[in-house]
């Protein structure tokens, strides 16, 4: 195997690690991402950061946990820090504040006891701006755009190559 062929291998390893990982990240190890939108958990964790998080049993939580709520009457999603867990028979109390504001969450959650919660294991800071650009419609454009030119280029190469090993069978033939 020549260098083009290595070098293509492994391009095309890294874009397969790439688009699998996350999913064989939550298939394997349960592990979930979400991209921080604000800054209500800064210093700790700031707008633009990936939050990993694993599913956690309500009844495991503690105080000083990091976890993800959905907003009340919405689909948003936002991560704030435990500060009060209170035991009931059906359920668990959550009381939550983001390390940036002031006060306490108004909404105190009350969550089934049989349920389970993203709890963050891990923050990797600003590749959510990355993933963020890549999930729009321009980054999805812009990567389309590479993965087509490089092919483009690629198979340019395969046909050039194949066409000049062409020309020197030919010519030992001929001699």
């Amino acid at each position: 195997m020549n260098g083009h062929n290595r070098g293509r291998g492994a391009f095309y390893s890294l874009l397969i690690i790439v688009f699998f990982s996350p999913i064989l990240t939550h298939l394997w190890f349960g592990l979930e991402f979400a991209v921080v939108a604000s800054s209500s958990m800064e210093p700790a964790i700031s707008a633009g950061d990936l939050e990993v998080t694993a599913l956690a049993s309500v009844i495991d939580l503690k105080i000083g946990d990091v976890i993800l709520l959905n907003e009340s009457n919405s689909s948003n999603i936002y991560s704030h820090r435990v500060t009060n867990v209170k035991h009931q028979l059906t359920g668990v109390l959550i009381q939550t504040r983001g390390d940036a504001n002031t006060s306490q969450d108004a909404t105190i959650a009350a969550i089934p006891i049989e349920s389970k919660v993203p709890r963050t294991v891990y923050v990797i800071p600003k590749v959510g701006y990355v993933i963020s650009f890549l999930s729009s419609e321009s980054g999805r454009l812009i990567v389309g755009l590479l993965l087509a030119t490089s092919s483009g280029i690629l198979i340019f190469q395969k046909i050039s190559q194949d066409k000049i090993e062409k020309e020197k069978t030919n010519e030992f033939q001929v001699s």
